[in-house]
């Protein structure tokens, strides 16, 4: 038996399996909420690993086949999510206010009880920290935060970052959009993500993910100072 065309004829049918399979998650069960195409995937990882996704990684993008979202606006930011729920949980999660408020300002944001009011505030809070920070000021279009609970959030991750990815929250480029799981976010989490977003928009060439990184960090370790 001629081995070489044994090989040839594997490949082949490899490849045609996965293609297939491919086609099968596109059209069939809760994959139909998403599509293919390219981005740039800016993650927030557990401690002590290492992205390994490259920029121009084909990545999952949902589509409005889903749920439809709710959507909050603030002065920077879009909110956007499924249930009351999460918004509650977000908010609670979020624990931040600046440190240079007047009494004034303060009273405002304390009294905010209403935890759509409440979180509005905190987003913007948070991006006008990260832009003074890191000197990164000037008009930008909105970003786009998408809430999760944890089940849902692990389904989204896996679909678009893979199975083994193990990022707790991410940033797309090409999407403008942070992705958060409310049952597992904090302020550093998201000022980290909202970095991200402010880096590459900020500058006509957008820096390597890795000087990209550093200064997303570097946010992160000085949001409380």
């Amino acid at each position: 038996m001629n081995f070489s065309i044994l090989k040839r004829t594997m490949f082949l049918l490899l490849i045609v399996s996965f293609t297939f399979s491919l086609c099968a998650c596109r059209t069939s069960g809760g994959a139909t909420n998403f599509k293919w195409e390219q981005g740039t995937v800016h993650g927030y990882h557990y401690e002590g690993l290492m992205a390994k996704f490259p920029s121009g990684q084909a990545v999952w993008k949902e589509t409005s086949r889903m749920e439809p979202w709710q959507r909050i606006e603030s002065q920077h930011i879009f909110i956007q999510y499924k249930t009351l729920k999460d918004i509650k949980k977000f908010n609670n999660s979020i624990d931040y206010t600046p440190r240079k408020w007047g009494l004034k300002d303060l009273f405002s944001f304390i009294s905010a009880k209403d935890p759509v009011d409440s979180i509005k505030q905190k987003v913007d809070v948070l991006f006008d920290k990260v832009e003074q920070i890191l000197g990164m000021y000037g008009r930008r279009d909105k970003i786009i935060i998408n809430l999760y609970p944890k089940k849902s959030f692990y389904e989204v991750r896996n679909r678009i970052n893979g199975k083994n990815c193990r990022f707790r929250a991410w940033y797309i480029f090409e999407q403008n959009t942070i992705y958060i799981n409310v049952g597992d976010v904090h302020e550093g989490i998201l000022a980290h993500e909202i970095a991200h977003a402010i880096i590459d928009n900020y500058l006509s060439v957008r820096p390597p993910k890795n000087t990209s990184e550093i200064l997303a960090r570097y946010v992160d370790e000085n949001l409380h100072y």
